[in-house]
C-alpha cells in the first residue's frame, strides 16, 4: 500500500496554495508562516507542485514520482506516475496519455553461425540486441538468441569428413536455398533431359 501523506518534499496542489492564501486573507494563518513561506519560496526551498504526469514518468515503483491531482479513479488526492501505478490503481488521471507504454524493440536476426563443431551433430545460433528497453510497462523483450540443430560435413579446413554418419536434420526449406551441389559436387536440382 502507498503512503497517503503528502511527501517531505512540500509537494501540494494548487488549491493547497489557494487554500493558504484564504486562510492568510481571513487572518487565519499566521504571519510569521506566511513570512516563511515568502522566503522558501524566494530561495527555491518550497515547491509549488503542477498536478499531473507531465514530465515525471518514473520506471518501476517510485515513491517520488507522486503529485496531488485527480486520479484515474476520479478521486481527487495523492497520485503517481510510475509503472507500478497501474497495478496499484493510484495514477494520475493522464498517466495513459503523459506515459504511453512503449515495447521493448529489438534489432533484426543476425545470420545463422556456422555448426559449433563439424563431423557431428552440431548446433547453431542466431542472435538479436535490444535496442530499446520496454517503459511504462511495455511489452517485454523477446528471446534475443535462436539455437538450431545442425551438422556440416567438412572440417575446419574444407575436407569431407570420413565416416559421416549422424542423425538427420529436418529443417524448413528455407535453409535450403543456399544448398546447390550434394556432398560429392553435383547440382542438387540437375533437372531432367528429356529424348
Amino acid at each position: 500500500m502507498r503512503p497517503v501523506a503528502l511527501t517531505s518534499r512540500g509537494t501540494e496542489d494548487s488549491n493547497g496554495d489557494f487554500l493558504e492564501f484564504f486562510l492568510e486573507m481571513m487572518g487565519l494563518l499566521s504571519l510569521d508562516r506566511s513570512a516563511l513561506l515568502v522566503v522558501a519560496t524566494l530561495f527555491g526551498m518550497y515547491q509549488f507542485a503542477e498536478g499531473g504526469c507531465s514530465g515525471r514518468c518514473c520506471e518501476g515503483t517510485d515513491f517520488t514520482c507522486a503529485t496531488t491531482d485527480w486520479r484515474m479513479d476520479r478521486v481527487y488526492g495523492m497520485c503517481y506516475c510510475d509503472e507500478k501505478c497501474l497495478k496499484t490503481k493510484d495514477c494520475c488521471f493522464d498517466y495513459p496519455t503523459e506515459c504511453p507504454a512503449q515495447p521493448c524493440v529489438v534489432s533484426e536476426w543476425s545470420h545463422w553461425s556456422g555448426c559449433a563443431q563439424p563431423c557431428q551433430p552440431s548446433f547453431r545460433v542466431r542472435r538479436r540486441s535490444v535496442e530499446r528497453l520496454p517503459q511504462n510497462s511495455g511489452q517485454a523483450c523477446p528471446r534475443l538468441e535462436e539455437q538450431a540443430g545442425c551438422m556440416e560435413y567438412q572440417d575446419h579446413q574444407g575436407q569431407f569428413c570420413a565416416s559421416v554418419q549422424g542423425a538427420a536434420f529436418i529443417t524448413t526449406m528455407e535453409y535450403s536455398k543456399g544448398r546447390t551441389h550434394d556432398l560429392y559436387g553435383a547440382p542438387v536440382d540437375a533437372g531432367y533431359v528429356s529424348l
